[in-house]
């Protein structure tokens, strides 16, 4: 009786070991090569915006769709910090501060009748894309009690300066 119950787990851990850790580890290939490809097409996107100076309606849809193709649900949030000078004192110095706008303003202008959000040269644009599906390695080690991270399986953040080349200030 004791000897089976020896097999019997033997056999479990063989089927785990040949079958379940080769899945697992495909598994967390896939989400690697996704995140490189989120990194990507965020890269491309952000590089127009600061290059261009502007995120346009079909900017913006094509890169959904792009993200779209990976299968996984995503949370986009985008800022735009434009410098914004104060007067300090009497004496005619100025106070350079910067003020935010987030992804409910920069979709209205992209959504909006225009269909374009514009930037100015000197002005910093920012997005940061987060996944809020669970990957397959997640559930696959949520099913064996493995302890995963609390991050989401992709996550990237860029920006940068407008450098605006195509219309200038």
């Amino acid at each position: 009786m004791i000897d089976s119950v020896g097999k019997i787990a033997g056999t479990l851990l063989a089927v785990v070991l040949l079958f379940f850790a080769p899945m697992l580890i495909l598994a967390q290939k896939q989400e690697m090569i996704m995140e490189s490809y989120v990194f990507a097409k965020t890269a491309y996107l952000v590089e127009h915006i600061r290059s261009d100076g502007y995120l346009s309606k079909q900017m913006y849809e094509q890169y959904e769709r792009q993200l779209a193709l990976t299968g996984f649900l995503y949370d986009i949030e985008m800022e735009h910090e434009k410098p914004v000078y104060y007067k300090e004192d009497e004496s005619g110095n100025y106070k350079k501060q910067y003020q935010k706008e987030y992804e409910e303003i920069i979709l209205e202008g992209v959504l909006g009748e225009e269909e374009t959000y514009r930037m100015k040269r000197g002005d910093f644009f920012f997005i940061k894309v987060t996944s809020r599906t669970k990957s397959l390695a997640d559930r696959m080690k949520s099913y064996f009690f493995i302890p995963t991270d609390t991050a989401p399986a992709i996550q990237v953040e860029l920006g940068g300066m407008i450098r605006d080349e195509t219309a200038g200030l």
